[in-house]
């Protein structure tokens, strides 16, 4: 989190060294984040600080074999293969047009490349696959629409070496 305050200035230089120093203090000792925004709040940070560290953040592994949620909880997709390509997917859908949904024949495609199935089998293995990495933690952050699936758009999407990420 404190790698986001360098782009932020406060009232002046010793202010936004006392407010990197606090969050960076309170993470090291694992205070939640509302303490962490608390104390933000009571050192002067201006709302567009506190608003940018409170979004969510997701961290997907390089090669999305591993996942950290907003909850800090750290899920392991290295042996579900298609569940990790649709997350892929989804991931660099949002990076690239955050908002727009992934339709159920393009996430199919991405779960299964290359593979040609009835649009029926093809849509029950996507809901399938989508319901796993929703009960893996994903629940609130892959949303449905008429149009297909996608990432919540208030979610804040990193990535992270696999190594540092592995449960």
């Amino acid at each position: 989190m404190s790698d986001k305050f360098p782009r932020y200035k406060l009232i002046d230089s010793r202010a936004e060294h006392d407010v990197t120093d606090a969050v960076s203090a309170l993470i090291a000792i694992g205070a939640s984040m509302t303490r962490v925004l608390t104390e933000l709040r009571e050192r002067g940070a201006s709302t567009e600080i506190v608003r940018e560290i409170a979004r969510p953040s997701l961290y997907v592994g390089v090669h999305a074999h591993s996942v950290r949620l907003p909850d800090a909880t750290i899920i392991s997709l290295a042996r579900r293969g298609s569940a990790r390509r649709i997350l892929a997917a989804l991931v660099c859908q949002h990076r690239r047009a955050s908002g727009d949904a992934l339709s159920v024949a393009e996430v199919f495609e991405a779960g299964w490349p290359g593979e040609r199935a009835h649009p029926e089998a093809a849509a029950a293995r996507v809901y399938s696959t989508i319901r796993t990495l929703r009960n893996l933690g994903l629940r609130p952050w892959i949303l449905r629409r008429d149009d297909g699936y996608l990432l919540a758009t208030e979610l804040d999407v990193q990535t992270a070496s696999d190594d540092l990420l592995s449960a």
